[in-house]
Formats: C-alpha cells, structure tokens, sequence
C-alpha cells in the first residue's frame, strides 16, 4: 500500500500547484535527494548566459545615461555661452561708456542733485561744468490767509471748499489765467462751489490749483517746469471771487510768486548752455539736475554756481564680467569631457571590475553596501570613449584657432585668455586662464605693453567672438559645411557648430544615444541595442523556463522508476516467501 501511494504522488508529480500557477513540487519522496537544491544548481550553471546578457545590458543603460549627460552639459554651455553671450557681446556691449562725477569745491563724487549718464556715443574725455541755475515752475500762493494747521487758532476764516462761491465774492466777473502765455478764459456755467471752481481750473492744462491745508492758502502750480511755462492771473472783479482767494492779478515780479520759472542755465568747457528741462542730452551725455545741487541759503539769497568735473571713460566691466563666466564655463565642460573618456573602470579583483549586481547578490548585500558598489560599478562607463575625445579635442582646437580680422592674425592669446591652465591633468586637456588686467588693456588698445605691436581693441575683439562667416548660397546645412563654416568665423559660432554637430538633429551624440522628450529618445543607437537585449533575455527566460521543467520532469520519472523496481523487488520477496 505504502508503495503504491508512493508511486502515484510522483506520477500526479505536475498535477499539484499553487493557487498563482506555480508548481508545488514534493521532491525527492522516495529516493531521498535534494532534488530541488540540485535543480537549482543546474539552472546556476545554465543562466549564466543571462546574467552575462543582464550585465551588458545595465551597462549599455549607464553608457546612455553619461551620454545624454554630457548632451545636457553641451547644449547648456550653448545655452549660457554660444547663445546668451553672442547678445552680451554684441553690438553697443563693446560701446559701453561710464562716467565720474566730481565736485570741485570738496572732491566728493556723491552729488545730490547732480548726475551725468554716458551714452554709447559719449566720447571720452574730461569736461568742467558750471551749473548756475536749475529749471524750475511757477508757483502763485495767495495773499487771503485762512485758518490752517500752521495756525489753527489764528483769528482767520475757516474754509470749507463746499461753501458757494458767491460767499467768496463770486459776481459774474470774468476770470481769466495765462498759462505759458496762452489765455484760458474760465467757463463759469454751472459753479456753485469752491470745489467746483477748482476743478474747472484743474481743466486747463498745464497748471494745478489746490488749498494748502497746512500754511492755510490758496495756491497755483505750474505743472512744466521752464522759462516759458509762466502762470499768471486777470480778475475784472476788482472785489470778486480770485480777490477773496487772494489770487487776483498776479503779474510779473509779484511778490506772491514764490517760484518762478526758469530754465537750467550750465556752463560747460567755458560754453553757455540753456535748457528748458532738468533732463537732458548733450553730445551723449544725459544730465539730471534737482534743486538739491544747491547748499541751503537764508533770507532769499541766490545760491552760488556749483561747479563739478566729469570724466567719461569706457566701462568694459560687463564684458569681463561675462568674459570670466565663459572662461568658467568653458573650463568645467571640458573637464566633464575628460573625465568621461579618461576615468577608468575601477577593478574588484587583480583581473575582475566591478559589474552591476544580480538580484541574489543584492538580497545577500546591506543598502549601503549596495550603494558602494554600484558606485563602482557605474564608474568609467565611457573610457577611451573616441566621441568624447573627439569633442574635447575640436573645443580645444578651434577655440585658440586665430582669426583674420582687417589683415591681422588675432585669437585668444593675444587677449589674455591662454590655454595650457592649472597643473597635471588639467594643464594638458585645454583649461583656459584668463587675464583680467591684460583683457582690459586688450579691449582699450594701443600699444602692447611688450612693446611690440598693438592690443586689438574693442572692435576686434568683438569681430574675435562674434563674426559669421555665412554659408554660400545653396550650401545643404550639415556638420560638414558647419566645420568648413569654422574656418573663417569667430569663437561663438565655431563653438556652436560643434556642439551642434554633436547634439543637434543629426548630432553624433544625439544619434548614438538620443534625448529624453524628443523623438531620439527610443530612436537611437542604444536604445535599438537595448530593445535587442531585452528580446534576447525574454527568448533566453522562455529557455530556461522550459529547462528546468525538464530537470524536474526527469528527477520525477527516476522517483517513478525507482518506485516501481522497489515494487518489483517487494514482489519477488513476497513470492519467495520471505
């Protein structure tokens, strides 16, 4: 009985599963052996091919991802430098001027009430300037005192500017204000209020009227500053409404003038200059003028002329500004290009690198032991790698390449930027160095200081960076034209042909290994490579699959045979009467 039970488990061996599919598998029932244990170490033996297939494939994925890297570092260095610094340098960049105010009587260079702002046409130079007088405005206060917050318990009427204006002395008379020598005759139709009336001639332009709540008066206000812009006043009420308001008839040399208009009277190199406006433009310079030009005087005493030197000069600060950044710029991608192709892969043995680790290496590693050794393992993916020697070596090449501008062979060495920087490995993989003191004196030109030749100058250095050789007509735009482009254009644009030949639409980089978002993405070398990978483990997980349900099917049919003959011996025994 005990046999026969035997035998028919192992034949019903496949028929037993789990409630996922899985086999349930009870081996071993009569022979004794680990069958499991040593079906495992048969399948050990046969998925090593898919462990081997499984490492190239995550290190194809890693050598995709430094890739797209170093695609993101190129076209960003565009971004910043080809791109962004092409408009920094361009155009009125190289014009930039800047000016030095300073007054005479005490050498400060602080000056309320005082500024000069250079143009890009302003030329350079020193320039003495005597300012006599600012432009000012007309203002008329009213000789009727009321009651205000100066004095608010004067023995003076209170105003309410709702009161009518026939209990200002209102009779119909004609009232009538000059406004720059224009007469503005004033509607009264439908005035009943003091308001009323101040807003008809709030109407007219170029002049305010308003109650000076804290000197308690009445009040006309030029809204123009200049000579021309003059207020004054015609009341054919000799008693009327502007005589209450203490406005009535104001005319040249009133006292109630208590500002006159005026222009801006300078004197500049000995040369009289009248303005009408505090703001104006003289042979590029801007000038800004307020009444705090003038120290404070007493008893209505005229200011004296304060007189100031401006120095103007070109201000190439943004320009080494930027010019640094690119330098910086310029250093840290090809250092990233370096390391890429120079970083070898690190060795967990004498003869063996550190590979990316299978599910079972994992489960028998801590967290931080993992992260240790995909460290490892995911370094020097690219070494030796030929496109990434190939780009450093065209940015090295072509970025101290000369260029013939107006007969003159100029590159960045003749500007203060030398390549060969720092010591060891960056010295030899084109760092730039760059010269602040020896770029300014480039930009400023004149004689070198080696006293052989000359410093280019602005100009030049503009054409360095910024000329573009345009393609021929009927050129078809490709890297091929891009390179020949090169030959006879400035840095910006050699820059961005070869990063474009790199990572634009039909870049190498971009071909070889795509970018996220884009079309490339999936279509690419890599990824084709990657996609085949994966086929070839899904065929070669079917293999296995099958292989080892062949090993059990055979341990399954020696357990059924050994059961048998087992029985065929009990029988004999059994007839032998033993």
């Amino acid at each position: 009985m005990t046999i026969t039970f035997l035998r028919e488990t192992i034949m019903k061996y496949y028929e037993v599963e789990y409630m996922g599919g899985s086999p349930l598998r009870f081996t071993g029932l009569f022979s004794g052996m680990d069958t499991q244990s040593m079906v495992q170490q048969l399948m050990r033996a046969e998925s090593m091919r898919t462990t081997r297939l499984n490492t190239r494939r995550q290190q194809l994925i890693w050598r995709q991802e430094d890739v797209r890297t170093t695609i993101t570092n190129l076209d960003s260095f565009r971004a910043t430098n080809t791109d962004v610094l092409t408009g920094r340098l361009s155009g009125n960049a190289w014009n930039t001027m800047q000016t030095t105010v300073t007054n005479n009587a005490n050498g400060s260079t602080s000056n309320p009430g005082f500024s000069v702002t250079a143009g890009i046409n302003a030329p350079a130079g020193s320039m003495q300037v005597v300012v006599h007088n600012v432009a000012d405005r007309d203002v008329i206060r009213g000789d009727a005192q009321f009651r205000g917050t100066a004095n608010p318990t004067a023995n003076h009427p209170t105003v309410d500017l709702n009161s009518t204006v026939a209990s200002f002395g209102f009779s119909g008379e004609t009232i009538t204000i000059t406004v720059g020598g224009t007469d503005h005759d004033i509607d009264m139709t439908g005035v009943n209020t003091v308001q009323q009336f101040m807003d008809r001639v709030n109407q007219i332009d170029g002049v305010t009227m308003s109650f000076d709540n804290f000197a308690g008066r009445f009040q006309l206000s030029g809204d123009n500053i200049g000579a021309g812009n003059t207020i004054r006043t015609n009341d054919s009420g000799v008693n009327g409404l502007m005589s209450s308001l203490g406005l009535n008839d104001v005319g040249n040399g009133d006292s109630r003038l208590i500002n006159n208009a005026s222009n801006a009277i300078l004197t500049m190199n000995g040369v009289d200059v009248e303005q009408t406006s505090n703001n104006f433009t003289l042979n590029g310079l801007t000038f800004n003028l307020t009444n705090a030009i003038f120290p404070p005087t007493s008893g209505g005493t005229p200011p004296d002329p304060v007189s100031f030197t401006v120095e103007t000069s070109q201000n190439f600060d943004d320009l080494v500004d930027a010019m640094r950044s690119f330098v910086s710029d310029f250093n840290n991608l090809m250092r990233h290009l370096n390391d890429q192709h120079s970083t070898a892969r690190p060795r967990s043995g004498s003869r063996t690198f550190f590979d990316p680790l299978t599910d079972e290496q994992r489960r028998e590693m801590s967290d931080r032991e993992v992260e240790l050794w995909e460290a490892q393992a995911r370094a020097g993916m690219l070494h030796r790698d030929q496109d990434m020697r190939n780009i450093q070596s065209q940015l090295r090449q072509w970025v101290m390449q000369p260029l013939n501008i107006g007969g003159q062979q100029i590159s960045l060495s003749h500007i203060g930027i030398s390549t060969g920087y720092g010591t060891g490995n960056d010295r030899l993989i084109g760092m730039l160095n760059f010269d602040e003191e020896h770029f300014r004196r480039a930009l400023e030109g004149g004689p070198a200081a080696n006293g052989i030749g000359n410093y280019p100058g602005a100009e030049r250095i503009q054409e360095l960076f910024t000329h573009v050789d345009p393609f021929p007509q009927g050129t078809q735009i490709n890297n091929a034209a891009r390179t020949r482009q090169n030959e006879n254009s400035g840095i910006l644009t050699r820059l961005n042909n070869i990063i474009t030949n790199a990572t634009g639409s039909t870049g190498t980089l971009r071909a070889r290994a795509g970018v996220e978002g884009t079309v490339s993405e999936s279509q690419n070398q890599m990824s084709r490579r990657i996609q085949d990978y994966d086929a070839r483990l899904e065929r070669m997980q079917e293999m296995l699959s099958r292989r080892e349900a062949h090993f059990f099917a055979m341990f399954a049919r020696m357990e059924q045979a050994m059961a048998q003959s087992q029985q065929q011996m009990d029988s004999l025994w059994a007839f032998a009467g033993m």
